[in-house]
Parts: structure tokens; C-alpha cells; sequence
């Protein structure tokens, strides 16, 4: 008889840690990279001046987002 109430208090334990590793792991949205300007025109920018523009970006998801490769287009 004790035995079967051990049995069923871990069956219950594991069902409820179950439970709550996938209610957790719904929880977290995938990274999701938002940039507030995509697209720059310099104009005209004379041989030997530099030409700077910083690109404000930030994660909208609650993952950590990677940022691997940069390259202009």
C-alpha cells in the first residue's frame, strides 16, 4: 500500500514537472531582430571622405539574438 502511494505521489511529480518545462519553454518567442531605419542614401560623398551612419537595431523576441554576419547589400 505505501509503495503504490509513493507511486502515484512520483507519477503526479512528473506529470507536474512536465507540465510546467513546456509551459516555460512556450513562453519564450524566438529572437526577432528590429531595425528603426532600413535604407540610407548619402548623396554624393567625395573621393577620400568617409561616409558614417550608425543602424539602430534591438531584439523584439525574448531569446538571445546572434548576430553572426554583417555585409552591406
Amino acid at each position: 500500500m505505501k509503495l503504490k502511494h509513493t507511486l502515484n505521489l512520483a507519477a503526479i511529480c512528473a506529470v507536474w514537472l512536465t507540465l510546467s518545462v513546456v509551459a516555460f519553454a512556450q513562453s519564450a518567442s524566438p529572437p526577432k531582430i528590429a531595425i528603426k531605419k532600413t535604407d540610407l542614401n548619402l548623396g554624393e560623398v567625395k573621393k577620400g571622405t568617409a561616409a558614417n551612419f550608425t543602424f539602430v537595431f534591438k531584439n523584439d523576441g525574448s531569446s538571445d539574438l546572434e548576430i553572426k554576419r554583417v555585409a552591406p547589400s
